[in-house]
Order: structure tokens, then sequence, then C-alpha cells
């Protein structure tokens, strides 16, 4: 839903009127609320006109950030649709937008004109940082090669470069070498390791969930729940997260959580520890490391 152009209208407009709900008297006098039950009662003409009611209705200046443009359906008719669907918030004086997309010409050239930044000039510094924290070492240790390809430096430069600021990408290709050197990999297959790890993200995601192997198919819905599970925890790899999803799972010792007087006491509790890393082992191996949390 959220790939279309009217998945993005119902998702702005729901974000204004939660933000600021006395603006649905703005709404309640531009369509007939009674006949709209659900998405697919609205036309994209209407949520267009109602959300530019509403933007023109706000005493506040609205700053909305637009994320992924490039995950629009895939045809050039649909990203134009939205270029031009952005070009209209123009016409809002108190708007400030901001976008973001993956350097795909359509949106480059579309964009060109405004202020703009990329990514990878951001945090290419510090994946050098981390690459020079985990891998210079261990690549040193490697037989030297007359080869200027092969020399540490060159790989951990061609790393920070091919990232374009994913850090993900940079933390598998990283991973990779490591095992390569474990494994008495030469300087070719260590090379053959940074080329094999896809730059493109779906790609990547695709190739990680991939590598579980034979249990992909198995783990398939045990990996849907850790991944609804954890977005229905406010999106945050932290501690209670893990908590949240051990107690979900252990349902005596969710049971205990809540005959407890001192629920906070649980924390203390070692046969709680011992679920928590088991659950936290088995996200990693059941999500082919897509998710990780704390331990």
């Amino acid at each position: 839903m959220q790939r279309s152009i009217k998945g993005v209208l119902c998702t702005l407009l729901h974000q204004c009127l939660d933000s600021d709900p006395s603006l649905t008297s703005a709404l309640a006098h531009t369509v007939p609320l009674s006949s709209k039950k659900t998405p697919s009662d609205w036309s994209e003409t209407e949520l267009r006109r109602v959300l530019d009611s509403i933007l023109r209705a706000r005493a506040k200046t609205t700053y909305i950030m637009v994320d992924g443009l490039d995950e629009i359906t895939r045809s050039d008719a649909s990203a134009q649709r939205l270029i031009s669907l952005l070009y209209s918030f123009q016409e809002c004086s108190a708007l400030k937008l901001c976008v973001s997309s993956r350097p795909e010409p359509i949106f480059e050239r579309s964009f060109q004109q405004y202020p703009h930044l990329r990514l990878q000039d951001l945090t290419y510094d510090d994946i050098v940082h981390y690459l020079q924290s985990n891998l210079d070492e261990i690549l040193h240790s490697l037989p030297q090669s007359d080869d200027r390809e092969n020399r540490p430096l060159r790989v951990m430069n061609h790393i920070a470069c091919q990232a374009q600021g994913v850090f993900l990408w940079v933390e598998l290709v990283t991973r990779s070498i490591k095992q390569g050197v474990t494994n008495h990999d030469t300087w070719e297959l260590l090379w053959t390791r940074v080329k094999e790890v896809p730059s493109d993200l779906e790609a990547l995601y695709e190739s990680m969930l991939q590598r579980r192997g034979s249990g992909g198919k198995l783990y398939r819905e045990s990996a849907a729940v850790f991944f609804k599970l954890l977005l229905a925890n406010g999106h945050s790899p932290a501690l209670d997260s893990l908590l949240a999803i051990t107690l979900y799972q252990q349902h005596d010792l969710r049971a205990t959580l809540f005959e407890s007087d001192s629920p906070s006491a649980l924390r203390g509790n070692q046969e709680l520890h011992e679920a928590m890393f088991s659950v936290r082992e088995q996200m990693r191996a059941q999500c082919g490391g897509l998710l990780e949390l704390p331990a």
C-alpha cells in the first residue's frame, strides 16, 4: 500500500490528522465522510484534495519527510507521478519537505536544483574507522603480496567506497572477510568475498535470508513473528525488546511476571536470562542476521 501514490497520500493524511486532530473539521467540510470506511473508498484525486486542504488549514509550519522514493511501485510513470505530487507541495507556503532516495537518475534529475547531500559523504569517515578497528590487524597478519591490489589499505578503501554509506553492507563484508582469514583464504578469495555481497539492499536482504540454508523455509514463520514483535515494540532493538519477545514466547515466565509482586525482580532471574540468551540466538539464526539484539 505505501509503495503506491495512494498509500503515500493515505499515510501523510493520517499523520497530519494524528498530530493535529482539530484538522478533522476541515476534512468534514471537504468530503462526505459517512461513505469513507476503508482506503478503497477514497480516490487518489480526493486524497490529494483533502491533504491539500489540511496542509493549508494548519496554523503551524508542516515538516514532511518522505523516505525511500525509489521504493515506489517500479515504473517510470509511478515515479513521475510521485515527483509531481511532491512538487505540488510547493504551493503550500508553510511547508518544509525533505525526501530521500537511492541515487536513481529520475530522482537525481528532478531534484538536482535543490540542496542535497549524500549519506555516504557523511558516514565515510565512520566506516573507515570501523574497518580499521576490525580488519586492519587481521589483514596485516596475512602474507603480503607484491600486487598493489592485495594491500590492507586498498581492500578497506574499496569496501568504504563500495558501501555507499550502508553500514549493514560493511558489517556483512567484514564478517565474511574475518571468516575467510580464519579459513586461510588467499587474497583472491578474500576479494571474491567482498564482491559476492550484493550492494543492492533488496538483493542483500534476500541473500542474507537465503544463507539460512535448508532451514530457510522451516524458519520463515518464526522469523516473521520476530520481525512483527520488534516492530510492535517501537522499532527499537533494545534490551526491553528482547525481554518483551522472550516473555511473549515463554508462557511460564510470563505467568510468573504477572503473578509477581515485584516484576522488576525478574531481571535477576537466572531462568529468564537463559531464556533471553536462547531467544537472541534463535533470532540471529532464524532471521539470517537481519535482526540482532544486545545480550
